[in-house]
């Protein structure tokens, strides 16, 4: 049994939902239209309409809150494309507010793409995690693809193993969740290469170990993954 250092603590388990739809061996479909679609909207002016799932916008500001579940790639994009447009009139950064337990990791690693996809085109992208707020599970994907990653001390970030929901673990099914696992240790390994290797190290996503860190916990022990610590007192 690994030693953790003590700033680790167990939490709730809150699993990542995940369908097996498609063969493995082949890029999802989807995920060129959306880098596409992301593309187009970083070009084009695009109004605000129906957010729905507890994502919207507000002053510039792109906020996404509770599950994060395939229904919500419409209403992401769109507010992403208004919120982008609002950063190239200011002038100012695109601030994405993060406050949700997770959910489908496929639908994460889309938005994760776009906001990518969005930064290297020059767009200067923000991710926030609020005093109170959390970002566990699939959310932490998210939070990776930022560019600059802002957390309160008292935030919370829980990592934990990608798991199917509905169906048993057939070697398909098994080999995907790899796949995912993989791209999970990437994501984070490419904010902070220390901290990937120590969830790699530590077997954290294989073993479902289910840990649990404070921004303050994270900012303090691995520099680059939040990138500042936000000591601004909620509003």
């Amino acid at each position: 049994m690994p030693k953790f250092p003590s700033f680790i603590m167990p939490d709730r388990n809150i699993g990542w939902r995940k369908r097996a739809r498609h063969n493995p061996k082949t890029p999802h479909p989807i995920l060129k239209t959306l880098i596409l679609v992301g593309a187009a909207l970083i070009l084009s002016p695009f109004t605000l309409t129906d957010a729905q799932a507890g994502i919207e916008t507000h002053d510039g500001r792109l906020k996404i809150r509770g599950d994060i579940l395939a229904p919500d790639l419409h209403p992401f994009l769109t507010a992403f494309g208004t919120a982008i447009r609002h950063s190239a009139d200011t002038g100012k950064p695109l601030r994405v507010e993060l406050n949700s337990d997770g959910g489908d990791i496929e639908t994460a690693f889309f938005m994760a793409e776009i906001i990518a996809t969005a930064q290297k085109s020059g767009r200067n992208i923000q991710m926030e995690v609020p005093e109170g707020a959390r970002c566990n599970s699939a959310c932490v994907v998210i939070f990776a693809a930022g560019g600059q990653r802002k957390a309160a001390p008292n935030s919370e970030f829980l990592l934990h193993g990608v798991t199917y929901t509905g169906t048993s673990e057939t070697p398909a099914i098994a080999a995907i969740r790899q796949r995912y696992v993989e791209n999970f240790h990437k994501a984070i390994e490419g904010a902070d290469w220390q901290f990937g290797q120590f969830v790699r190290r530590h077997g954290i996503i294989e073993n479902d170990l289910n840990m649990s860190f404070s921004g303050r916990q994270l900012y303090e022990a691995f520099g680059r993954f939040i990138t500042s610590l936000d000591t601004t007192p909620a509003h």
